[in-house]
Parts: C-alpha cells; sequence; structure tokens
C-alpha cells in the first residue's frame, strides 16, 4: 500500500512540476520585471524588524531576572518567528535582483 500511495503522490507532483515549469520560467521574467523599489525597502523593514524582535526575545530568553521567569518559560515560539521573518527578508533581499 505504501508503494502504491507513493508512486501515485510522485505522479501527481511530477505531473504539475512538469507543467508548472514553463508557467514558471514566464512567471519569473515579469517578476523580474516588476520588483520596485517600495517592496524591496518593505522587505528591509521587515528584516530590520525580524532582527530587532528576535535580539528581543533573545535577551529575554538568556537572562535570569526574576521577573522574567514567567516569559521565560515561552521564548521559543516567538524566537523561532523572529527567525523566520529574518530569513525570509534575507531570501528576498538576495534574490530580488535576479
Amino acid at each position: 500500500m505504501f508503494i502504491v500511495l507513493t508512486l501515485l503522490i510522485a505522479l501527481v507532483v511530477g505531473r504539475f512540476s512538469a507543467s508548472g515549469e514553463e508557467n514558471l520560467r514566464r512567471s519569473s521574467s515579469q517578476l523580474s520585471t516588476q520588483h520596485s523599489t517600495l517592496s524591496t525597502l518593505a522587505h528591509s523593514l521587515v528584516g530590520l524588524l525580524g532582527i530587532g524582535w528576535t535580539s528581543l526575545w533573545w535577551v529575554v530568553a538568556w537572562t535570569r531576572y526574576p521577573w522574567l521567569a514567567v516569559v521565560q518559560e515561552h521564548t521559543f515560539t516567538p524566537l523561532w518567528l523572529g527567525y523566520i521573518v529574518t530569513v525570509n527578508a534575507a531570501t528576498f533581499a538576495r534574490t530580488a535582483d535576479v
């Protein structure tokens, strides 16, 4: 049963990826001409906010003040969200000119 389901998934994904390659090439050339400086600036700002957010929660997670003890147990999710936002902005900045 596992092999049958694997083949079925591979068939469906292969069909979409083969037909999507041409659309992706066509749309990527259109997208590269549509990037505006406002979009780049917005992603730069989002990246800086992500770095600030991650830095704030990193300090909260690793300082040992008694008044932060309740919050320190719950810093995993905010740290990961900051990381995701920062990496997303960095990826956009790296691929914006391509």
